[in-house]
């Protein structure tokens, strides 16, 4: 006899027809996984797009609207240039003893200029493009040299006057933490100053938020808004020659120090999204060249999420 290959198991046979079922059963089972799968990848491609055109968008957008940007990368020579599609009209020019040239993990990107307080600045004269600025935005990267100066001057644009538009920000305060706008109300001119916001010896991302309809502005430090102050009255800038790091080519009293990089003027009051966008590129920049802790890293991310989920 042949003997039993299994014993005590009960199989049953299946017949041609269940056969047939069964394979096309797997057959659209298979068909529908892949299916799905397809389906999943198509998502993933529309959302990756979707996010690379707003990506792209959200660039183009600052791109319009930027006015002058000067990223202080160059290593040699006189000239500050200028990266926005106004160009060579915008160049900036070194004074006669420049800003000491930084680079590598001393600036937040590529290069940047580190003022000594004494008689540094970097003038751009002024152009077609700066005429008129009703609405704009100043950003820039800043480090606290803790100046001793009588009004250490991040940057100005027209004299002084009562009469006539003009910017002139500048710090104060003990180790210069404090930050003032000063302006033109058509009759004379007056500031407003945000006190304890300009941490000693760091870097911090600072941008100025000017509405000419409103006659506000915002300051935004490292992308938090500070108080939003009323300028009542104050004049667009129409004309004059932008410095940065003194007050009109004057140093006696007003030269910075400290370092400045990635300074950008916009005809646009920029979103929040925005500017928290460009705060964040420069973080990580910071963080992977050790000039910030982990902790601090977190920190300072911690408190853009929380700033985002409150919008």
């Amino acid at each position: 006899m042949q003997k039993k290959i299994f014993d005590n198991v009960n199989i049953k046979g299946f017949t041609l027809i269940e056969l047939m079922v069964a394979i096309l059963i797997v057959g659209v089972l298979s068909g529908l996984i892949i299916a799905m799968i397809s389906m999943s990848g198509a998502q993933d491609n529309a959302n990756l797009n979707k996010n690379k055109m707003t990506a792209a968008q959200w660039k183009n957008s600052l791109i319009d609207n930027l006015v002058g940007d000067w990223n202080f990368d160059e290593t040699s020579g006189t000239t500050a240039y200028n990266s926005s599609d106004y160009g060579s009209n915008l160049n900036g020019t070194f004074s006669a003893s420049p800003p000491t040239r930084k680079s590598g993990g001393d600036c937040i990107s590529g290069g940047c200029l580190e003022f000594d307080g004494t008689d540094d600045f970097v003038s751009v004269t002024d152009s077609t493009p700066f005429l008129p600025l009703a609405d704009s935005t100043v950003a820039l990267w800043a480090y606290n040299g803790l100046c001793t100066k009588s009004y250490p001057t991040f940057y100005n644009r027209h004299s002084q006057s009562a009469t006539l538009g003009f910017w002139w920000v500048y710090t104060g305060g003990t180790n210069e933490t404090n930050i003032t706008w000063q302006f033109s109300n058509g009759t004379a001119y007056t500031s407003t100053t945000w006190s304890n916001v300009f941490e000693a010896s760091k870097w911090s991302y600072l941008v100025f938020a000017y509405n000419n309809t409103a006659k506000t502005v915002t300051l935004y430090v490292n992308s938090t808004a500070k108080t939003t102050q009323s300028v009542a009255n104050a004049l667009p800038v129409l004309s004059g020659t932008l410095y940065v790091g003194a007050y009109n080519a004057t140093v006696s009293n007003y030269a910075y120090k400290g370092k400045i990089d990635e300074l950008q003027v916009f005809d646009k009051i920029l979103t929040v999204s925005q500017i928290q966008q460009k705060y964040f590129a420069g973080v990580n920049k910071l963080l992977a060249r050790g000039e910030i802790s982990i902790a601090d890293y977190a920190e300072r991310l911690a408190s853009l999420k929380s700033l985002s989920a409150g919008r």
